[in-house]
């Protein structure tokens, strides 16, 4: 064999070998240095709120929990703020052993619940196939106000995101479940189809959580076949939680 016949096939040894691994397209031009440490996520005090121009939070929120609760109740700042209606504030224990992250309230939903009462219904039966009811569970909407149309814009996805990231390390549950697609692809960064095949893991703060996707539940009702996909979803979620 040539010289050049065997260059060519280790070439293509190692190009089949990143797409194995599924690194399959270019990211970037310039080089990067994968072993340099992490620059510190800069932080700020509990009583210290930094704005954008009054557009957004900064890079930095309240690192104590209960002080994050706050933040989110009163900072004028942030990227939903704008819209009418009220916050919808997450509920539920700290440490919990399941995070719920929504896209957002429901606009017809009532009484303060994150959604309407036959998606609840629904959302609570599939927390008692699992052990749990939503009271143990700790429950989180990306957006805190329902968004004009129902779907949140996705140039708001990623403060959204980037908020809910430091929001899943403070609350630091056991394990997540997202539902909607919007919640999967902004934490994610892939769709719920997909998603679902293969357990995904969250990063979060440079740590890794276990997670399941699903459907909203409000496109769940009535949709036998995404709620097969759900469970199946939420069993490979808890097979570890006996271990």
């Amino acid at each position: 064999m040539s010289n050049t016949g065997l260059a060519r096939m280790q070439v293509e040894s190692l190009l089949g070998w990143w797409a194995l691994a599924g690194v399959d397209a270019a990211i970037d031009e310039d080089h990067v240095n994968w072993l340099r440490p992490r620059p510190a996520t800069p932080r700020i005090a509990a009583n210290d709120t930094i704005h954008d121009g009054g557009k957004r939070p900064g890079n930095g929120y309240p690192d104590d929990f209960a002080a994050f609760r706050e933040f989110l109740a009163t900072a004028p700042g942030l990227p939903e703020s704008g819209w009418p209606g009220p916050r919808l504030l997450p509920a539920g224990p700290q440490a919990a052993k399941l995070m719920i992250v929504l896209p957002a309230p429901d606009a017809a939903a009532e009484g303060g619940a994150p959604l309407r009462a036959d998606a609840t219904a629904l959302l609570t039966a599939m927390m008692r196939s699992i052990g749990l009811t939503p009271d143990q569970c700790h429950i989180a909407c990306l957006s805190m106000i329902a968004p004009p149309g129902g779907v949140i814009p996705e140039e708001m996805m990623e403060p959204l995101a980037h908020r809910m990231r430091h929001h899943i390390a403070l609350a630091a549950p056991g394990a997540l479940l997202l539902a909607g697609d919007q919640t999967s692809r902004a934490l994610l960064s892939a769709d719920v189809g997909k998603a679902v095949k293969n357990l995904p893991f969250v990063n979060h703060g440079g740590s890794m959580l276990a997670a399941a996707s699903i459907l909203h539940p409000r496109l769940m009702l009535g949709q036998p076949s995404a709620k097969a996909d759900a469970w199946r979803a939420l069993r490979g979620l808890v097979k570890g939680w006996g271990q």
